[in-house]
């Protein structure tokens, strides 16, 4: 085997290392991942295969099992957590379970200590999938199979759980600077689920693709409106100012109001980095996602009622109230100024 590995690596200095040079030239001046990859030692799973990635963008961990101790912990699952996420801009951690886990086939059976000590030992972190698989009621008809599948989707969801006890990711959670997933792969098909927590439940990966798809897709338009927004926030003349309250006042459901005026930036920005999943621009489903951003929702408004209240045309816009308000007597022929529209903060 060590002979096969060798001239293995001969072949790949002859041909693969060849098309894939300039990458790794580029690699030499540092990595650059978005992705912590944590998926178990088994041979029979490799990361950049299934997902099909080059070397630089998954940070991977392994071991028995793709366990996370909870925090605090010493461990070099710990000490990857701690280095990728403050050395790198890690946007999605994924925890990677498979078919046919030893290690949840070693947790499914008693007295493994007496056997494998120390793999007992680890195997602990996830004691709380016996627990819960307990309260499931599993009986005989269910299968050994059936309940090596139910091990391995629970252990997947418990490290999850697991890796929202470290601070680091603890803070970025908060700030939606990271999003935290669970797969479960089957080698023998080739096929992923996806733990989606909503349902609680493990989902086809291509449903999970079009909820990745929409979330990323609002992100892109919500962060081009706000921009947009910015450039008006603060108004100079009280027409303006009165303009601008009302369009925010008509934005408190969706962005619709001025999706004209920001669609061929969002189209632009959201080919740059999702046109890879389509053939082309007038791809029948590109152009689908790119109408449904009309419909994003701003969550949060407010940040733009302090620009209004400091602005010039604010200042005016209110003078002009308590002018027509002391000297002036409404009649049939003069209207009055309407009050200031409220800041909205959106629905969510």
């Amino acid at each position: 085997m060590l002979i096969k590995l060798m001239l293995g690596v001969l072949e790949f200095k002859r041909k693969d290392f060849k098309g894939l040079q300039n990458l790794f030239e580029q690699l030499s001046n540092g990595q650059h991942p978005e992705t912590l990859f944590i998926t178990c030692a088994d041979s029979r799973v490799d990361p950049l295969l299934i997902t099909h990635s080059l070397p630089g963008q998954l940070f991977v961990t392994r071991n028995i099992g793709n366990i996370v101790p909870p925090f605090p912990s010493s461990s070099s699952e710990s000490a990857a957590i701690e280095y990728a996420l403050s050395t790198f801009n890690i946007k999605d951690i994924i925890i990677c379970g498979h078919s046919q886990c030893g290690a949840m086939n070693g947790l499914l059976t008693p007295d493994i200590e007496k056997q494998l000590p120390t793999v007992a030992s680890w195997l602990s972190h996830s004691q709380p999938v016996l627990k819960k698989m307990n309260e499931l009621h599993l009986d005989e008809a269910n299968g050994w199979a059936s309940k090596l599948t139910c091990a391995t989707q629970l252990n997947i969801v418990q490290q999850v759980q697991h890796l929202k006890t470290y601070p680091v990711i603890v803070s970025k959670l908060a700030k939606n600077e990271v999003s935290i997933h669970g797969w479960l792969y089957e080698f023998e098909t080739g096929k992923i689920t996806v733990y989606d927590q909503q349902k609680d439940k493990f989902v086809p990966l291509e449903d999970a693709l079009t909820v990745a798809l929409n979330t990323r897709k609002n992100k892109i338009v919500s962060q081009i409106a706000m921009d947009y927004l910015n450039g008006l926030g603060r108004p100079r003349t009280a027409a303006e100012c009165q303009q601008f309250m009302q369009l925010l006042a008509n934005m408190k459901d969706n962005i619709q109001p001025i999706w004209e005026k920001i669609k061929e930036l969002s189209r632009q920005k959201l080919w740059a980095e999702l046109g890879g999943l389509y053939e082309k621009e007038t791809d029948e489903d590109f152009i689908t996602l790119l109408n449904s951003g009309s419909e994003t929702q701003l969550p949060d408004l407010s940040p733009f009622q302090k620009n209004i209240s400091e602005s010039k045309g604010y200042r005016k816009y209110c003078s002009r109230l308590i002018h027509q308000s002391l000297f002036f007597k409404p009649n049939m022929t003069t209207q009055p100024l309407p009050h200031p529209e409220p800041v909205f903060v959106a629905r969510v």
